[in-house]
């Protein structure tokens, strides 16, 4: 039977509107992926941001048993480019548990020969181990801020992964802290192999300077490494008015 001549025209143009909008959206995923490789050629080093389901949860966590004082030891860091070449002063971080089994994060560390002291909550998520940062809208342009305890034997070391959304971008590392300031070689070891093993290279990864051992590595003047010292020895002093850390 032969389609009148309106509902012929009609269904032509239904047909050349589909058309057109495959060819429309062919044409907008050509231009992605031709995006994608020239972003790819222009910075073949960038890594690949890991989804929170690679990132492993540390088994059965016990908040009570993580409280407490943990020193920086080593990071893995999206905008950490030159890990070999990069220094990072040690800083010290103190959990401490609360009621509602959430934290205060107390973290001293020396920036610009200045002892800093910052204080932050972390609220607890959906599983033991992963956290929120608590009063988020008072982080000027931190959109998203979670924290997962991924590794830890409590009594000497702890990986710690932080991602966090500023301005719309991306930020993310992996924490190794110790509860001394000594870092042994098979941990340095298993750090490294855990952190490649989330798509973070070498590159992004970063070892602090031992502040009480400048023979290892330690090339800050003695001036400086006496500073930082002096802000370690403030670390343990209570501190009088809690701040607020920068974003």
């Amino acid at each position: 039977m032969r389609l009148p001549y309106s509902r012929q025209a009609s269904r032509k143009t239904r047909i050349s509107s589909f058309s057109q909008a495959m060819a429309l959206g062919l044409l907008c995923l050509g231009l992605i992926l031709l995006g994608g490789l020239q972003t790819k050629a222009f910075f073949p080093d960038m890594i690949k941001i890991p989804p929170l389901n690679k990132v492993p949860f540390q088994p059965d966590f016990q908040d009570d048993q993580f409280q407490g004082k943990w020193y920086s030891l080593g990071v893995a860091d999206n905008t950490i480019q030159n890990g070999n070449g990069s220094q990072l002063t040690m800083y010290s971080v103190n959990y401490e548990l609360q009621d509602d089994h959430s934290f205060n994060v107390n973290t001293s560390m020396l920036r610009d020969e200045v002892c800093e002291h910052s204080v932050e909550t972390l609220f607890p998520g959906f599983q033991p181990g992963q956290f929120t940062l608590g009063n988020l809208t008072s982080y000027r342009g931190v959109m998203s801020y979670i924290v997962r305890v991924a590794a830890t034997n409590y009594s000497h070391f702890a990986m710690v992964y932080v991602e966090k959304i500023v301005r719309f971008k991306w930020y993310y590392k992996m924490t190794l802290y110790g509860r001394t300031k000594k870092l042994r070689h098979k941990l340095k070891e298993r750090f490294i192999k855990f952190t490649t093993s989330l798509d973070f290279t070498k590159d992004n990864i970063a070892f602090s300077v031992p502040i009480d051992m400048p023979k290892f590595g330690c090339h800050i003047s003695n001036n400086a490494v006496e500073r930082v010292r002096r802000c370690f020895l403030q670390c343990n002093a209570a501190h009088s008015s809690p701040q607020k850390p920068p974003p």
